[in-house]
């Protein structure tokens, strides 16, 4: 899988991701869009196991990850992103900055 991610939990919630790893704990983890912002929530942890199945991953009971597509109601959310990344508010939130993050809340990058 590449990016963008969605994250589609079984009650119907959806979630557009920066960043998929599958995590020490033998689950999965995922860092939200504007993950730099204060008031966000950026790394969610996701109860395993984790099983792939052509191109996506399915985790614990009923969450499934898969590639985020221009036909996805959230795509809108990652052109913002996007964009926000490009600002001089946005030039912070560096793919190296979010990966360390993850690395050090138990990520484990292939």
């Amino acid at each position: 899988m590449k990016r963008p991610y969605l994250i589609a939990y079984r009650n119907g919630d959806r979630i557009a991701a920066d960043f998929v790893f599958r995590h020490k704990d033998g689950g999965a983890c995922f860092v939200c869009l504007f993950w730099d912002l204060p008031e966000g929530k950026p790394f969610r942890v996701l109860d395993g196991p984790v099983f792939q199945y052509e191109r996506s991953w399915h985790v614990g009971e009923g969450v499934t990850i898969r590639e985020l597509t221009k036909d996805d109601p959230e795509w809108s959310g990652w052109e913002a992103w996007q964009e926000y990344k490009s600002s001089p508010e946005g030039r912070r939130a560096t793919d190296e900055l979010g990966i360390a993050a993850c690395l050090r809340d138990g990520a484990i990058i292939d």
